[in-house]
């Protein structure tokens, strides 16, 4: 069971960016966007303190103070990522985060590289070649230089980057409190850190109500479906099948923007997933 609740934790993902990504594209500001997707989740979150509140120690509070500019700036890379570029070339990179995660915990938790885990960063580097076989005229390297022309991935590839290092706090965070607190915790505390960027940008955004909402219901979805699948299965694992979050992108952005080159950009994207499951694995 948690398998699909892990896959509906990346559909709703997928489908809260494809929303804000018609909303920015209608001028709505991206720091107003990412404050309304946490403002909406609170409300289906807030239910779950009724779980209690763990006993909260030092660790907890000296990591908290290191992991909130961490993930605020990947936030911020993230959503803007999402308002430059095409969602079928920014979201699948995501998948780069287990392959980042392999140098952070190999600097930080003296973690080796096995076999498996060099197939899966080969596979997630091809994926990315495959992504951008649209560049392929302009020659051989040209699909993988791409990803450093197109702003947009720059930008998802440094959020990635950041992931792997709040993945890493994140993990000692929940250890310190628990899955469901932290939860709340983690949104509570998002939308207060983003409220000035939000309210210092709320103007103008009214006839855009629909989609904003209608994309903090989709994240919100995201969250509950997350919290329901972490509870019954090992994270890792989870956590690579979330990342078919770039597949449902691919899809979307054709669906909703006419995005091109389907074939190449799903093919390239279900290959970084497969590669992202292999770097878990090892």
């Amino acid at each position: 069971m948690w398998v699909i609740y892990a896959l509906l934790s990346a559909l709703g993902w997928a489908a809260s960016d494809a929303v804000a990504k018609r909303a920015m594209a209608k001028g709505a500001d991206e720091r107003f966007v990412l404050f309304i997707r946490y403002l909406v989740a609170l409300p289906v979150l807030l239910p779950f303190l009724a779980q209690g509140v763990p006993p909260l120690d030092a660790t907890f509070w000296r990591l908290h103070l290191l992991w909130i500019p961490l993930e605020t700036t990947a936030l911020f890379l993230y959503i803007r990522a999402i308002r430059m570029a095409p969602l079928s070339l920014t979201l699948p990179y995501l998948s780069f985060t287990p392959l980042f995660l392999i140098l952070t915990g190999w600097v930080f938790l003296g973690e080796r590289v096995s076999a498996l885990g060099a197939a899966g960063i080969l596979t997630v580097v091809l994926g990315s070649y495959v992504l951008n076989l649209g560049e392929r005229a302009q020659g051989l390297w040209a699909p993988l230089l791409a990803v450093f022309r197109e702003p947009g991935s720059r930008r998802m590839l440094a959020a990635a980057a950041l992931y792997s290092l709040t993945s890493l706090v994140g993990k000692e965070l929940v250890r310190h409190s628990s899955p469901w607190y932290f939860s709340v915790h983690y949104t509570v505390v998002m939308s207060v850190v983003l409220a000035p960027f939000g309210w210092r940008h709320r103007s103008g955004h009214r006839p855009l109500a629909r989609d904003l909402v209608l994309s903090g219901v989709f994240f919100s979805g995201m969250i509950l479906f997350h919290m329901l699948a972490i509870e019954r299965a090992v994270v890792a694992y989870m956590i690579a099948l979330k990342r078919f979050q770039g597949v449902f992108g691919v899809i979307l952005g054709h669906l909703l923007f006419r995005e091109q080159a389907l074939g190449w950009r799903l093919a390239g994207s279900l290959l970084m997933v497969l590669g992202g499951v292999l770097i878990v694995l090892a």
